[in-house]
């Protein structure tokens, strides 16, 4: 795996906070188109992902995810279950006898827009289920979870084919709207590559083991002392490749560090 020579982005910056300062500008653009009416939302790094918080026009709390060219990829909004079509709360009725909604949210993907359920009934395992508004199952959307080559997006596996020619996936998983590929580079390192529906790429994570810059153990040793390395990843993005550590010292919390090779923070 080739790590030196790799690029650095303005997504490295000093400021330890856990939100974003900046955005990408396609991303701010495609937010702004979406929701208008929203100021002061908060912005975190999600695996690659712009994900958005913040409460819509009802107060309700939301959460929205784009990838880094700005497409928009999906977006959760809180629903009281009391609030939730009748022909929704129908279903539960009848297909989960006994069962009650403990939570549940309204997702919208460009795909589709349907309800996620959160079913539990006493003495009896929880259950998940999507049901659109009308009352009907949702099917022909790739749930989360692993699957099959043959249920990939025709664009998604082009674009994996030709990133990463030749290489075999051991595994195929969707997780929040994103596809992960787990798969060996040619030296035998341990790697998950993401890309949305569309087929375009948003993240890979490599299993690092070997020695990290001199800048970044400089800043460990001065800003977390006696902690110790307890694993770590080489992450590369359209925006730019940084390490994601998690440091440990007995007796202490964990300590989850995202950090580039000239030793500044990923934003």
């Amino acid at each position: 795996m080739l790590l030196a020579g790799a690029s650095f982005f303005t997504a490295c910056s000093d400021d330890d906070d856990n939100y974003l300062k900046q955005l990408p500008p396609q991303v701010e653009q495609s937010f702004s188109q979406k929701f208008p009416d929203i100021k002061g939302a908060r912005w975190e790094n999600d695996h690659g992902m712009f994900k958005s918080e913040f409460r819509n026009a009802q107060g309700v709390e939301t959460e929205v995810w784009f990838a880094p060219d700005g497409s928009w990829i999906r977006t959760e909004t809180d629903v009281h279950p009391a609030a939730l079509p009748e022909a929704v709360k129908q279903y539960v009725t009848t297909a989960h006898v006994g069962y009650y909604v403990d939570d549940a949210e309204y997702i919208e993907t460009p795909q589709a827009a349907y309800f996620h359920l959160e079913l539990e009934a006493k003495g009896k395992p929880d259950v998940e289920v999507n049901v659109f508004a009308d009352g009907t199952l949702v099917e022909g959307i790739l749930p989360d979870g692993v699957i099959g080559e043959n249920s990939l997006p025709a664009a998604v596996l082009a674009a994996f084919v030709e990133k990463y020619p030749n290489l075999h996936v051991k595994e195929w998983e969707v997780e929040r709207g994103l596809i992960k590929a787990e798969f060996l580079m040619p030296d035998g390192t341990e790697t998950e590559a993401y890309f949305d529906m569309k087929g375009s790429w948003v993240r890979t994570e490599f299993d690092f083991k070997g020695s990290l810059p001199e800048a970044v153990m400089s800043y460990i040793v001065s800003n977390y002392p006696d902690y110790k390395v307890d694993d770590a990843n080489y992450v590369q993005t359209p925006l730019g490749d940084y390490y994601e550590l998690e440091l440990e010292k007995n007796g202490r919390p964990d300590v989850y560090l995202n950090i580039c090779e000239d030793a500044t923070l990923w934003k």
